[in-house]
């Protein structure tokens, strides 16, 4: 959010101004605290907000008796108690405002009653008991002419930019007490979720508020109307937003890391931001920005803001990413002058350069006084590795600033890198090659102009050194792959990927199983200020090679002595998470140490080019080594967890031919849920993944994490036509027949059948692709015994919107509104036909079905298409004429009601109906 200072002439007396059309905001002068309604547990109405977030916008309107009366944005009076905790009455909306001995500066007050015996300053407490630190409250003990006990405000323009996220879910408070999240409401055990149903979810708000360094395991959708606000200088989290993930907020001093699965979901009305941030936000696990759900992305930077990606691909859909920026002077430091010079600041970085996937951007710079000026585009440059802004501002020299690093087990890592020097707010190193790293217990010095930094630095991983050593497990992502270990027999010295040994899982004594254990060592670059690693097997002393194999293989890669160890970087990889890679990035021709995809126990670890498809077994965590029970459930519990399919009652289910049928796999889960629910043996759990049951469950979850969550679509075919467009590729309903069409004969419209879809195996449908159907069957289908069918496919590169094939349009959204002119499936006096539609918004396309648009130049502006016994559809041209209702006659010059089969004389026009 942008402020503007409010420049006003003074004089002895000087009226004090304010654009009745212009909103602003209130700013206690001490603290540069935002006056706001929502700031809880504060006294009155209002109360406080922190520094680095902005309050209520307010409206000055003058009165007739010269003073102010306030209300904000939303039309409410400022001064009007909704719990009588002002210490004024309800009927006192008028403020005298008063400017200070200093520029911009007011005070406010109201008299006490109707003789003005005494003023009722607003005034600011900030150290009386809990619920009033932090509050307004009016003071009529304070004289008028006391100003030592008066608090001053500024009040300052509010520029026309992006709100902050205005969320609307259920907020979620982190306790560092508990380590859990709590909600007004909700018991201390409740998880955070999203609540509702589709298409009304509404997604859970995690709020952070100073709560040091957290990192946390939440993974539920965050979309629609939830997200994630993180505030306060001691606040560092890590927080998984789910799938589809809600808005952004970050606070000025603090920092956030945060992740999605697919989608970040921009929800927020055009006025508010779906990313804000005034502090250091990192987008982790992701290289395509995926906005291709949701709505347009309006992302703002702060003058202490700067976001960090490694985007190197953008899916945009229909939306625009548009971007505020804002930058300042650099900080003030006690003893040194700053002087005029040309600075640059890296707002944003990422993988590739995507400035052509942004719509705008608009730069303001913030000047010592608070004033902004807009800067042009010329302040704007873009590179392969981000945003640069450079302006001319009041700033500092760069000096060679040496740094040491000391991580938990004593080892230290030396470097130097310039940076424009100031005090204890000058930038920290950035090192690259150790995604996921923090650094904690910064102390800055200067002696004698020697510039220094010491901090301690905390991996995402344990790591081991010379002198210490840290073992832990390394996991895939995928379900079938486990823990890195090392091949026994003839396999002795390879390096595997198992769900235990090579042995089969259901011959072993989990009891006694001592997972395979690895070390990983740090090797810092301190002229590069890069850090790579190597991994070494705890059981042989041997170290992982480098490799230049890319693709499956099942012989894992021999391991090798110290001297021939090969260096890896933990660097963003596909998915959620990061990896070791060959490389700093896949673009500069590295390779990810991977996981084999297969749940063969004797399968090997590879290497993976990520740029040839998605592989999430280069996605790793490092748990600690589990004992028997969680290992076991590390393989049990996706299968209990698996999501249960829906199944329309009376409905002929077509579901994807690799997996069972549905009702198998709801069976197989409840299964599961209730061994789980009775035994909490091992041995159980280990008969059921070995069981038929469990391996329908492993199939079903390994074809979902492949090709998407399922989607489920009701499907009815009232008549012996109709039409279709699904999101998923899908199998082939019996009795039914798939036309397209792209091309008339005449007023005759011409239908292609397709007898499967030439560009999908396994004789499946397209998915995003319309077609007409037939039904072929002998008990044609009619609104009072439909035929009723559900639809299961994958949801992965589902579409949205209108899908355009031929004359064809598919409707994948609701309330799509079939453009004038186009046509749409119908009955009239009860002939099935693509009647044509006259007006825009008037007839509005079912989902999942289809409406048809005349492209060619030679069609004629045939007003109806109907439908034969064949297949063929006749055209009949200017049907209707002017008229709404056709005149129909029989050749014995009979007047009809409707047509008929046979010859029928339309408005002069002879029709054959089949």
């Amino acid at each position: 959010m942008l402020l503007l200072a409010l420049c006003c002439s003074r004089a002895a007396l000087a009226a004090v101004t304010f654009d009745a059309n212009k909103y602003y905001y209130i700013i206690e002068y001490t603290t540069g605290r935002y006056v706001s309604s929502s700031a809880t547990n504060k006294e009155g109405s209002y109360g406080l907000l922190a520094a680095s977030l902005l309050g209520e916008k307010f409206r000055f309107a003058s009165t007739t008796s010269g003073k102010w009366q306030i209300t904000t944005k939303a039309g409410s009076s400022f001064g009007v108690s909704s719990t009588n905790s002002w210490n004024i009455s309800n009927s006192e909306t008028e403020w005298t405002i008063e400017e200070t001995n200093e520029s911009g500066v007011y005070t406010l007050y109201q008299k006490k009653n109707l003789e003005g015996i005494s003023r009722g300053y607003l005034n600011y407490q900030p150290t009386l008991a809990a619920f009033k630190v932090n509050s307004l409250y009016v003071n009529f003990n304070t004289s008028a002419g006391d100003a030592t006990h008066l608090t001053k405000f500024r009040i300052v323009e509010a520029l026309s930019s992006y709100d902050q996220p205005q969320f609307g879910g259920i907020v979620w408070t982190y306790n560092t007490s508990t380590s859990k999240f709590d909600a007004s409401g909700k018991p201390s055990t409740a998880t955070p979720g999203r609540e509702g149903t589709a298409p009304n979810w509404t997604g859970p708000l995690y709020k952070f508020d100073n709560v040091g360094t957290v990192t946390t395991s939440t993974t539920y959708d965050t979309s629609d109307n939830g997200g994630i606000w993180v505030i306060g200088s001691t606040s560092n989290v890590t927080c998984h937003l789910g799938k589809w993930a809600g808005s952004v907020l970050v606070g000025t001093e603090a920092t956030a890391t945060v992740s999605y699965g697919i989608d970040l979901k921009g929800t927020e009305p055009d006025a508010s931001a779906t990313v804000w941030t005034d502090g250091v936000l990192t987008f982790s696990g992701r290289t395509n920005f995926s906005m291709n759900d949701g709505g347009n992305q309006r992302w703002f930077i702060g003058e202490n803001g700067v976001i960090r990606t490694s985007f190197s691909s953008v899916n945009k859909g229909t939306r625009t990413w548009d971007l505020q920026i804002v930058v300042a002077d650099q900080p003030e430091v006690a003893n040194q002058a700053r002087k005029e010079k040309e600075l640059s600041k890296k707002v944003m970085t990422w993988g590739a350069n995507l400035s052509s996937n942004i719509n705008s951007i608009t730069v303001w710079y913030k000047d010592a006084n608070g004033t902004y000026t807009k800067l042009g585009a010329n302040a704007v440059s873009y590179d392969a590795t981000g945003i640069t802004v450079t302006y001319t501002g009041l700033g500092y020299d760069p000096v060679n600033c040496a740094y040491t690093l000391t991580d938990v087990n004593g080892a230290t890592y030396e470097g130097t890198y310039s940076v424009p020097w100031y005090g204890n707010a000058t930038a920290t190193p950035t090192l690259v090659g150790a995604q996921g790293y923090t650094l904690s217990n910064v102390r800055f010095s200067n002696s004698g102009g020697t510039y220094s930094l010491t901090a301690d630095i905390t991996f995402p991983f344990p790591v081991s050194s010379a002198g210490v050593k840290n073992s832990t497990g390394i996991k895939s992502a995928l379900g079938s792959g486990y823990y890195f270990h090392v091949g026994s027999g003839e396999n002795a010295g390879k390096l595997w990927c198992t769900k235990n040994t090579t042995q089969a899982m259901g011959t072993l004594d989990l009891a006694t199983l001592k997972p395979y254990r690895w070390y990983i060592y740090p090797q810092f670059n301190a002229n590069e200020g890069k850090f790579g690693f190597t991994l070494q097997s705890v059981s042989t002393g041997k170290f992982v090679p480098t490799s230049t194999i890319s693709g499956t293989s099942t012989t894992g890669p021999q391991l090798v002595d110290e001297q021939s160890a090969g260096t890896f970087y933990f660097v963003p990889s596909q998915g959620t998470s990061n990896g070791f890679c060959t490389a700093l990035s896949v673009s500069a021709g590295g390779l990810f140490l991977s996981v084999n995809s297969s749940d063969d126990a004797t399968q090997g670890v590879f290497f993976y080019n990520m740029s040839n498809a998605g592989h999430t077994g280069s996605n790793l965590s490092f748990p600690e080594p589990p004992i028997a029970n969680a290992l076991v459930d590390a393989v049990f519990n996706p299968l209990k967890n698996a999501a249960r399919i829906p199944v329309t009652p009376g409905a002929t289910i077509i579901s994807p031919n690799e997996i069972a049928e549905p009702a198998d796999i709801n069976a197989a889960i409840e299964a599961a849920q209730t061994l789980a629910a009775t035994n909490n043996k091992n041995l159980p759990k280990i008969d059921f993944t070995e069981s038929a049951q469990g391996s329908i469950l492993s199939n079903y979850n390994a074809k979902v994490a492949a090709h998407g969550d399922l989607l489920s679509v009701d499907y009815t075919l009232k008549s012996e036509y109709g039409t279709i467009c699904l999101p998923f590729n899908y199998a082939d309903p019996a009795s039914w027949k798939f036309y397209r069409c792209s091309a008339s004969n005449g007023n005759v419209l011409t239908l292609v059948q397709e007898t499967y879809d030439t560009r999908y195996a396994g004789n499946r449908w397209g998915q995003n692709t319309p077609y007409i159907v037939e039904y072929a069957g002998g008990d044609v289908p009619t609104a009072d015994a439909p035929k009723k069918y559900q639809f299961i496919g994958y949801g992965r590169n589902a579409g949205t919107g209108v899908q355009a094939e031929g004359w064809l349009r598919g409707v994948l959204a609701d309330n799509e509104y079939v453009p004038s002119g186009s046509y749409i499936l119908s009955k009239y006096n009860n002939v099935l036909g693509f009647y044509q539609v006259e007006g825009n918004n008037v007839k509005a396309c079912p989902k999942y079905k289809c409406y048809l648009t005349v492209t060619s130049d030679e069609a004629s502006p045939t007003r109806a298409f109907f439908f034969t016994g064949d297949g063929e559809v006749t055209g009949i041209e200017a049907i209707f004429g002017n008229t709404e209702k056709p005149v129909i006659y029989n050749t014995a010059g009979q007047r009809l009601n409707s047509l008929q089969k046979g010859v029928n004389i339309v408005n002069g026009h002879k029709v054959l109906v089949k």
